[in-house]
């Protein structure tokens, strides 16, 4: 893809929220939590499934959790960096 100039990003935290059979909001937030913490500065994309009610919902705890952390959000651009997930075939 980037031979032939696309930029492409791919998530390195996840919400959990498609493979979770929990109708609670806390437990998707608790997902993204275990994804980022362990991270180690480098830039998180986390993947959530906008549709999904309780991930929606699940931004009212995690958002302020993060600010609080010194976590910022930013828009994905051309300037951002690039994250790929490691290819497992």
């Amino acid at each position: 893809m980037e031979d032939m100039g696309y930029r492409y990003f791919d998530w390195n935290a996840s919400a959990g929220d498609a493979q979770s059979n929990s109708p609670a909001d806390i437990a998707h937030y608790y997902s993204v939590l275990r994804s980022i913490v362990k991270r180690d500065g480098s830039p998180t994309i986390i993947l959530q499934h906008d549709p999904n009610i309780f991930s929606i919902t699940a931004l009212h705890y995690f958002i302020p959790w993060a600010l609080e952390n010194g976590y910022t959000f930013l828009p994905l651009d051309l300037t951002s960096p690039v994250v790929h997930s490691k290819i497992n075939n």
